[in-house]
């Protein structure tokens, strides 16, 4: 691991290490990636990494300093990757090497040099100066300073390294390299973009999720002439798959669409996908009977029961959203004449189905659901107040039948246009949604 120019906390084995000047040998050296960290109060982001040492000699009060199976006590220092001239570990390695300052080659200011080779710290004695400090009633170890080892010991003779090395580099990186460093540090490692990288294992993010919410042509009765449809001025197609739209303008069909996937308003369907601030994926259970043939009772399932799920959008100034479900609602049960429509009628059928996709870094489905034959159930109240600065939102909660899982993974070509050629890119495609 090479390092140029460009705080800390630090964890505690087993046993809280004493406070005062320690003979100490640096054993391991582990890269973090890129991890989050408060500095002065605010969220920030950088590549961290942890030296690792070991203790020997002895505390104040003449107890050695080891664990009760005779082990070494350790401790491990996190850092900053960076050797500027304020970081911290630029200036424990200076003062490490006696204060003799890095040179241009080590700084990787010379052209052809890769850096400071960190590598090399391990196996050095040290003099580690550890200090204590309380957090939330805890209290820990902090490495505050790291110096040479005086003469007079360094003549009396250094001790061999106990611990075997450790060494984890994402410059060079390997799983056997991983596998020696301890849980705790695999587990911070394994959420840094660079690990997530190297094993192809990125977290799922909630943030990146698209909701696909097809109008059904008898909902569309009421708000195809809207005010809505002459705003937005996007392209609308009755015969658009919401889901399939960018599939059949590049010619590659291939899926079997259901007709109560299709939108009878494509433009009002972009909308709600680009408002909805919300969602979730829907959970199911399995309804069960207790059944006892011989011995002791065991659960059978003999029925699927699906939750309602909830949508929240944020809301314009002309506080459409409200007014489309405020609209919807109406459709299917008339206030003024409290006759229900019939759900699945082919004149009156009020159902669609939703598709909530969930992304990756990228624009690839990973995974996606389908609520088949729903409809909006309820709309959750709107708090108003003098003292509220905020923005509307609006919480729809939606009944349906089933859904279905969508397993294959394709690509939204419209956020990719969209994200290399600007808006307008979108809007040459019918819906810009997954394909």
């Amino acid at each position: 691991m090479f390092i140029s120019e460009g705080g800390s906390n630090t964890e505690r084995t087993f046993k809280l290490v004493p406070t005062g000047s320690h003979l100490a040998v640096c054993y391991g050296i582990v890269d973090l990636g890129t991890q989050q960290y408060v500095y002065q109060g605010e969220q920030k982001a950088g590549k961290m990494l942890r030296l690792l040492f070991e203790l020997h000699g002895e505390d104040g009060d003449g107890q050695p300093l080891t664990l009760d199976d005779g082990r070494p006590l350790s401790i491990s220092q996190r850092y900053t990757k960076s050797l500027h001239e304020k970081a911290k570990l630029r200036q424990h390695i200076v003062s490490w090497r006696g204060g003799k300052d890095l040179t241009p080659e080590e700084l990787g200011q010379i052209p052809g040099r890769t850096g400071y080779n960190i590598h090399g710290l391990i196996g050095k004695h040290c003099m580690l100066t550890v200090k204590h400090s309380v957090k939330n009633d805890k209290t820990f170890a902090n490495v505050d300073n790291i110096t040479q080892v005086p003469a007079v010991i360094r003549k009396l003779g250094l001790p061999d390294i106990f611990n075997s090395e450790v060494y984890f580099s994402f410059d060079s990186f390997s799983m056997d390299d991983f596998n020696k460093v301890s849980q705790g540090l695999q587990k911070v490692i394994m959420l840094s973009p660079e690990y997530q990288k190297a094993t192809n294992k990125a977290l799922a993010k909630p943030s990146r999720f698209e909701v696909v919410l097809p109008i059904p042509p008898y909902i569309n009765q009421f708000v195809g002439n809207s005010v809505i449809e002459k705003i937005l001025n996007f392209p609308n197609s009755v015969f658009s798959d919401v889901s399939q739209a960018i599939n059949n303008a590049l010619g590659r069909g291939g899926q079997q669409t259901n007709e109560y996937s299709r939108t009878a308003n494509a433009s009002l369907s972009r909308y709600l996908a680009l408002q909805c601030e919300g969602a979730e994926l829907p959970g199911k259970t399995l309804a069960t009977a207790d059944v006892k043939i011989y011995g002791p009772i065991f659960k059978v399932p003999y029925q699927t029961q699906y939750t309602d799920t909830t949508l929240t959008f944020l809301c314009t100034n002309e506080f459409y959203e409200r007014k489309l479900f405020d609209r919807w609602m109406e459709a299917i049960h008339p206030s003024d004449t409290n006759n229900l429509r019939f759900p699945k009628s082919q004149t009156s059928r009020y159902m669609t189905n939703i598709k909530i996709i969930q992304y990756d870094e990228f624009i690839k489905q990973i995974y996606a659901v389908e609520l088949i034959d729903a409809s909006p159930i309820g709309v959750a109240p709107q708090s108003l107040s003098w003292s509220e600065d905020g923005f509307h939102r609006l919480s729809i909660q939606f009944a349906y039948q089933k859904y279905k899982v969508i397993y294959d993974g394709n690509y939204n070509l419209g956020a990719a246009a969209t994200a290399l050629f600007g808006s307008a890119a979108s809007r040459l495609l019918p819906i810009g949604s997954a394909i």
